[in-house]
């Protein structure tokens, strides 16, 4: 599959204002929670159909107070369900981010592998002519290094089930 060539690059001024609104954005949501993977394993999760049913449970509640018992706080539902939709509002509006960062990531690091096998090709065979001088050392060391496999490394996680640290 042919990808498309991302060239361009980012201002550390840029950068620096993406962190801060990022750090902006944290503030404004003091009640974000990081679950462990047990946690989030056994929560139960909302899809469509179970966003549905809470909506129309909630409308139903809310219409129909009487049919509630006194012991149900319905102010704690009605709080959580506003929430809960907002934190939804907020989900749909980062997820192109997250998935434009991620896509573009993605082809970068395909990108850069590509240019990364073409020096290294590049750089043996200067090695091989000149087989004394650091360059040869440090090929060698690349060497043995992708002769072990590869590192194993810590994939991100994919918000927003993961909240911003």
């Amino acid at each position: 599959m042919n990808l498309p060539n991302v060239n361009f690059a980012l201002p550390a001024a840029d950068k620096t204002t993406v962190q801060t609104s990022l750090q902006t954005v944290k503030g404004k949501l003091p009640f974000l929670i990081n679950l462990n993977p047990e946690q989030r394993k056994s929560a139960r999760k909302m899809g469509a159909k179970r966003r549905s049913y809470v909506n129309d449970v909630f409308s139903l509640a809310t219409s129909n107070p009487s049919a509630m018992p006194s012991g149900f706080d319905m102010a704690a539902f009605t709080k959580n369900h506003q929430l809960w939709q907002d934190v939804y509002d907020i989900i749909e509006w980062i997820s192109p981010i997250w998935e434009g960062l991620n896509d573009t990531e993605t082809d970068l690091g395909n990108e850069i592998i590509q240019q990364a096998d073409e020096a290294y090709g590049h750089l043996k065979i200067s090695a091989k002519k000149n087989p004394t001088t650091p360059i040869s050392i440090q090929i060698k060391n690349i060497s043995d290094q992708l002769k072990q496999g590869p590192r194993k490394s810590k994939k991100p996680p994919t918000p927003p089930i993961t909240p911003i640290k």
